[in-house]
Parts: C-alpha cells; structure tokens; sequence
C-alpha cells in the first residue's frame, strides 16, 4: 500500500512538471545557446522542486503535530478514566 501510494505521489509530481514545462520553455525559447537554454530549464526544475518539497515538508510538520495533539488527548482521557475507575473500585 505504501508503494502504490509513492507512485502515486511521482506521478502527481510528474504531471505537476509536464503542465509547467510548456511554459518554461516558452519563457527561454528566444535563447540561441542550447547550453545555457538547458541549464535554465534544469533551474527552473529544481525551483518546482523545491518548493513541492517545501510544501510537501509543511503538510508533513502539521500532520505530525495532529497526531501528537490526539495522542495526547487520548493519554488524558485514558488517565482520567482510570482514576474514575480506581475511585469507583475504592468507593465500593
């Protein structure tokens, strides 16, 4: 499941490239030097990079802080029950 939902993820990243590509190359098409044409487009990548991955990081941050959120709710709620329970059993 893990793999598939990685693939997944590449192809959305793919995509996200495919559609940008059109006009990155638009944007250095009057360049007459093949080199520094190409050298541009790898830039201009990397910058779609990066900032996918900023993105992707952030989503990743915010995930992790909600799962410690609810883990913590949980450890709250089971330690009160508890104490409700062993007040209950001594109370009898």
């Amino acid at each position: 499941m893990k793999i598939l939902k990685l693939l997944i993820e590449r192809q959305r990243i793919c995509r996200a490239h495919m559609a940008n590509y059109p006009a990155i190359r638009e944007k250095y098409l009057r360049l007459k030097e093949d080199r520094l044409k190409w050298e541009l487009l790898k830039l201009e990548i990397r910058i779609l990079n990066i900032s996918y991955r900023k993105y992707k990081g952030k989503q990743s941050r915010n995930r992790v802080e909600e799962l410690q959120d609810r883990l913590e709710a949980l450890k709250v709620t089971t330690s009160s029950n508890t104490e409700e329970q062993l007040n209950a059993e001594v109370a009898e």
